[in-house]
């Protein structure tokens, strides 16, 4: 059994993204654009196409989208793709943010984990995922 590690990039690269986009913050509204596969994968986001559901998203949709609830003036603009173009739209900075994206070192020169002593730090995650045989 080996254990996928899921989702530590979320809290991790958008409280990052804020921090860095601190003045602007007072300046104007900030959107967030955040793009993730257009296959469901229950329960952390629903359907399966590039339809951002209104209603019953998903819980990672219903998580991020509670920065634009609790921080004024930020917005979070939602998409979704084909796995491979979520993270060619990180790579080019179409993307802010992706999810449910795990760990590869060779992610890090794209995107932010949160890091701790110079490892990710676990204590962020918000799920784990596992295939198991």
């Amino acid at each position: 059994m080996k254990v996928m590690r899921v989702m530590k990039v979320i809290l991790g690269l958008f409280i990052f993204i804020l921090i860095a986009m601190g003045q602007v913050l007072h300046a104007a509204d900030v959107v967030i654009n955040v793009a993730y596969e257009d296959k469901e994968q229950p329960p952390y986001y629903m359907g399966n196409d590039s339809t951002v559901l209104a209603k019953n998203p998903g819980s990672v949709v219903e998580i991020v989208a509670l920065l634009a609830k609790k921080i004024p003036g930020v917005t979070i603009k939602f998409t979704r793709y084909p796995w491979p173009r979520c993270l060619s739209e990180l790579e080019n900075g179409a993307a802010d943010a992706i999810f449910n994206s795990s760990y590869k070192k060779e992610r890090e020169k794209n995107g932010l984990y949160p890091m701790k002593d110079g490892k990710v730090d676990d204590s962020k995650r918000l799920t784990n995922i596992a295939y198991n045989l």
